[in-house]
This record gives C-alpha cells, sequence and structure tokens, in this order.
C-alpha cells in the first residue's frame, strides 16, 4: 500500500522561564495523552502572528505580548486519520519573551479546542514518552540556545492510551 498523507500546519509557541515551559495537555490529534506546546492551526484570512496570539491564549489563558519566529521543521510519522496513513506536520515555532497572565490547569472546551489545560513544567520531566514532537524540538532549543531544524522522520509514533500527564501533574510548577 502507498502512503497516504495527512498534511498539516501549525503556529506553536515557547513560552519558557528560568522554572519551565508551559505546556497543554493534549486532548486529541496524533498528540493526544501527551504534553505539547500550545498552538495549532491557522484560520481563514488570519497572520501567523494573530494564530499564535489566539491559539496560546485559548489553549493556557496566557497573552503573548512579544515573540519573534525562531524556525520551522515538519514531522513525518505514522498515523491513521480519516483515510491517511501518515502525518506530515509542518510546525512554525514562535519564542514568546514577553507575556501576561496565569496558566489555566483547566480551560473551557469548545468544538476544535484540543487542550484539557496548561501548566508550566520543568525541563527535566519532558522526555519521547510524554511528550509531543513540536515539544521535544522546543525542550531542544531551549536546551542549546538555538532552533534546529531539521525534519524528524519516525518509522513508528506510540499513542498512550491514557493521559501520561497525569502522573506528573503534581510537579507542575
Amino acid at each position: 500500500m502507498l502512503d497516504k498523507f495527512n498534511d498539516t500546519i501549525g503556529i506553536y509557541g515557547v513560552v519558557h522561564s528560568d522554572d519551565g515551559i508551559l505546556v497543554i495537555k493534549k486532548n486529541a490529534g496524533p498528540y493526544i495523552n501527551r504534553f505539547d506546546l500550545p498552538g495549532g492551526c491557522q484560520q481563514s484570512g488570519e497572520s501567523m502572528a494573530d494564530t499564535l496570539i489566539r491559539k496560546v491564549e485559548d489553549e493556557t489563558s496566557i497573552i503573548a505580548l512579544e515573540f519573534e519566529q525562531i524556525g520551522a521543521t515538519n514531522f513525518i510519522f505514522p498515523w491513521d486519520y480519516k483515510d491517511t496513513n501518515m502525518n506530515n506536520h509542518l510546525a512554525i515555532f514562535y519564542n514568546v519573551n514577553e507575556f501576561k497572565g496565569e496558566a489555566q490547569p483547566f480551560i473551557i472546551s469548545f468544538d476544535g479546542q484540543d487542550s484539557s489545560g496548561a501548566l508550566w513544567l520543568p525541563l527535566e520531566f519532558i522526555n519521547p514518552d510524554n511528550a509531543s514532537l513540536p515539544l521535544l524540538k522546543a525542550k531542544d532549543f531551549i536546551e542549546n540556545g538555538k532552533f534546529n531544524s531539521k525534519s524528524w522522520r519516525l518509522k513508528q509514533w506510540d499513542i498512550p492510551e491514557s493521559p501520561v500527564y497525569k502522573i506528573l501533574e503534581t510537579h507542575a510548577i
């Protein structure tokens, strides 16, 4: 069988401090049941900056005030979705330098909402077993001080059956 791709584009905010990184509890898509970066798809006619501001606020209640684009990459991995068996996820990353508000552990649900809430998580708790691919890329950016735009092609992608973040929520800042 030939691979059939689901191609998606997402805009992501890397919001961090000395204490950790702002993450969401993902409740849909290929990163379900994992920690993820706040972000997602553009609406029709929306700029990338407007998408970043909207998605970060919708998913965390944090308002991004100052930010800069740091890079883009894509993640290609197996994922059965509708009539496709592969996902090609193009991710555009913004470093959020200034923000206001408080991360909300529970977020209002609406059609298309894929965040169950937000929390600050120390980098040492983020690993391939509990994080989305964009979050792993953001962790690398924070630890190394530069963005690595090399694409990732995975032969396997596991979706946890239950939320992995339940275990680590007690370590949130």
